[in-house]
């Protein structure tokens, strides 16, 4: 590619931070944050159960959400990830 080239084929792949503001604005927000059940600091982690300890009874678990199936697509979709 000459430099024109690769000048115009770099404009075209979003750049991380264009990619983080779309999961941020596009995908988090539209799934968690406006959730009815979302409450900040009331995130169940990953890994924590809520069997056992009890330290995630009452959480909100991101799991009911859409949050990871449409990450998963949108990440797979930027030319940059294959």
């Amino acid at each position: 590619l000459n430099n024109t080239n690769s000048k115009q084929a770099s404009a075209d792949i979003p750049s991380v931070r264009t990619a983080l503001k779309h999961v941020y604005s596009e995908i988090w927000v539209e799934c968690v944050v406006r959730s009815p059940l979302y409450q900040p600091n009331e995130l169940e982690a990953a890994g924590e159960s809520k069997e056992g300890s009890g330290s995630a009874v009452g959480k909100f678990d991101i799991r009911s959400t859409s949050f990871e199936n449409r990450l998963d697509a949108y990440i797979t979709s930027m030319p940059w990830f294959r």
